[in-house]
């Protein structure tokens, strides 16, 4: 089921409750490059130009994106700052978890394993 943003310009909509987050979550408007991006996807910043795009280099993960969008140009769109996220839910693009992980826990970001604890032997 799909649910359109209340009030929103934007074509997009928010899907159902999902295990891509837990808890509270921070959102900031930040400038994102043209391109394809999932709900869930890991995004770099570019320091040069201040801009997010999808995961190539797990130093520079940054943002976690909420929408499944496609942009035409690069534009502003509120993106994931905060939080705790399921790290089987997000979209590495490829890229190591680990350092991924740990670039993203220095931002406030924390990418955690769900799921329930293994039954005693």
């Amino acid at each position: 089921m799909v649910y359109p943003l209340a009030g929103s310009s934007l074509a997009n909509a928010i899907p159902a409750l999902d295990d891509l987050y837990s808890g509270n979550v921070r959102s900031q408007p930040l400038k994102v490059a043209a391109g394809s991006y999932v709900r869930g996807a890991i995004l770099e910043m570019d320091t040069a130009t201040d801009t997010l795009s999808a995961l190539v280099t797990p130093a520079k993960a940054f943002a976690v994106m909420p929408f499944t969008v496609t942009l035409a140009a690069a534009g502003d769109l509120a993106v994931y700052v905060e939080g705790d996220f399921n790290q089987d839910a997000v979209g590495l693009n490829g890229a190591a978890l680990a350092p991924t992980k740990t670039a993203l826990t220095g931002r406030g970001i924390n990418l955690r394993k769900w799921g329930a604890a293994p039954d005693a032997a």
